[in-house]
């Protein structure tokens, strides 16, 4: 079976045609990430979390464009690149807090308008694209 069938059947629900996908390209994706992270189990993490980004955006895949080994070393290099930020940053200490704008003590009303803010804040921002969030 080709990309293009096994894509097809996936798209139609026939999941069992990604186990193909996976064997033809999980070693070429754990290598690549392995490269940008030097670390094995992260890259595995990596591109388990590739495939959960394939299959969500399987649709809109266009082979005009690129061939699917292309595509999906695109989306292994963007989410270890995220990683990377993400790993640099925890070993600053600068990991994200989500209160770190109530260790004021403001009076109750102001309290309440800085949770209000601080929610939709976070509300926005997790909107974004993963690879803009780090």
């Amino acid at each position: 079976m080709d990309d293009r069938e096994a894509i097809a059947r996936i798209l139609r629900g026939e999941f069992e045609s990604l186990a193909v996908l996976v064997e033809r390209y999980q070693h070429l994706l754990v290598s690549l990430a392995y490269r940008w992270l030097k670390n094995i189990e992260d890259a595995r993490d990596v591109v388990q979390d590739v495939w959960l980004v394939a299959i969500r955006r399987l649709s809109r895949y266009d082979p005009g464009r690129s061939s699917l080994s292309t595509w999906l070393c695109n989306i292994t290099i963007g989410l270890c690149w995220h990683r990377r930020r993400t790993l640099a940053r925890q070993a600053r200490g600068e990991d994200r807090e989500r209160c770190c704008c109530l260790e004021i003590e403001p009076d109750l009303e102001e309290r309440h308008d800085l949770i209000v803010w601080h929610e939709r804040l976070w509300q926005v921002l997790n909107k974004l694209p993963r690879f803009w969030q780090a």
